[in-house]
């Protein structure tokens, strides 16, 4: 295999690779990146058994197709270390890759691509295809709320719901819950599946907010490929029941405050400046077209701020924990938010109305 390509273009290719290779593996050719060189494409995949990540770029020249699979690390520490504007000549055999750039030679160690363990997906899935701002804001509107390793397996994930009215994407920790609702026609058939927490993040990263291409994305009962005009996503899915999201969202809401993003945003964060470092738990204390918070911690030391809100129901104190409270608001647009609730010991509803399919459940606290 040989090819030329630019330094940004190459550094590109293996930033997508980045998230999923890791140098401590149990295999290791899992610690190198397949490069395959053909049809004026080179592709670039990294893989940990769980993920499997491919970028595509445009090599300047290629003089001869093949395959090698190359340290993943030290391909991305030589590109860094190359200066900017640069080229590089990259020539592989079965024994040896030497990448070039300039004056500087490199000599690197190689495996068999054909041991390289690519990913295989069951045929006869769910195929979709989706604009890829949207996919990305569903995922960056709930990914927040996925628990972090616990022992309710099925947690540790985004729920994602395939209807033919739209695409549903939640998370819980079983303290709160995020929910953003897509509409969606022309789906076929329905499915549901669990992408691993690992898997939504590093999809995140990979999303471009402001893209228009489409992405496609094929589910199966063992995993879930997406491919766009750059990459190609495949991840493991987590086998598990997920809790019927429907009956965690409040109905019974007979109050609601009207507040302004950003002056709340802004109020939190100076009250959780004192909050207990463990539960962070905040008193908010709902009265007629004011919001008073207060906290205090194993110092001694308290807090107490208010803001002007739209609100003429009866006075109701909640206690909650408050970066829950600060993770939604950060990724709600600066508008208007709605805050609905019934008393001291039921959940809250946020919402937004420029987000109109989302929806996030906060539990409350006893102190």
């Amino acid at each position: 295999m040989k090819f030329t390509i630019s330094r940004s273009e190459f550094l590109r290719g293996l930033q997508f690779t980045s998230g999923v290779v890791e140098r401590r593996q149990s295999m290791p050719i899992l610690a190198n990146v397949l490069l395959q060189c053909q049809n004026e494409h080179l592709s670039l995949t990294g893989s940990n058994l769980e993920m499997e990540l491919t970028g595509r770029v445009m090599p300047l020249e290629i003089s001869e197709p093949g395959a090698v699979t190359v340290s993943g690390k030290k391909l991305m520490d030589i590109c860094r270390a190359l200066p900017e504007g640069s080229q590089i000549s990259f020539q592989s055999d079965h024994h040896k890759t030497v990448v070039q750039s300039g004056k500087s030679r490199f000599h690197l160690g190689v495996l068999p691509a054909v041991d390289f363990p690519l990913a295989a997906i069951e045929e006869g899935g769910t195929v979709v295809s989706l604009p890829e701002s949207h996919l990305c804001k569903l995922l960056e509107s709930t990914h927040f709320a996925m628990a972090d390793q616990d022992v309710r397996y099925y947690l540790n994930g985004l729920f994602i719901d395939m209807t033919r009215e739209g695409i549903c994407a939640v998370a819980t920790d079983g303290h709160r819950l995020a929910m953003d609702h897509l509409s969606f026609a022309g789906l076929q058939s329905e499915t549901q599946f669990i992408l691993p927490r690992k898997g939504a993040v590093e999809l995140i990263k990979l999303l471009n907010k402001d893209s228009k291409a489409l992405i496609e994305m094929s589910c199966a009962a063992n995993a879930i490929r997406l491919l766009s005009p750059d990459f190609e996503f495949v991840s493991r899915l987590i086998e598990g029941r997920f809790p019927d999201y429907n009956r965690v969202i409040p109905k019974n809401g007979d109050k609601t405050a009207l507040l302004e993003r950003d002056a709340l945003k802004q109020l939190l964060q100076r009250v959780s400046i004192l909050t207990n470092e463990k539960y962070r738990a905040a008193r908010l204390h709902f009265s007629p077209d004011l919001l008073s918070v207060s906290a205090n911690n194993a110092e001694q030391e308290e807090v107490q701020d208010e803001l002007i809100i739209e609100y003429q129901g009866e006075a109701v104190e909640i206690a909650f924990n408050i970066t829950y409270l600060l993770d939604v608001l950060n990724v709600l647009p600066d508008e208007p938010v709605k805050i609905i609730f019934s008393n001291s010991e039921n959940s809250i509803l946020v919402e937004s109305e420029a987000l109109p399919g989302a929806a996030y459940v906060i539990m409350p606290m006893s102190l």
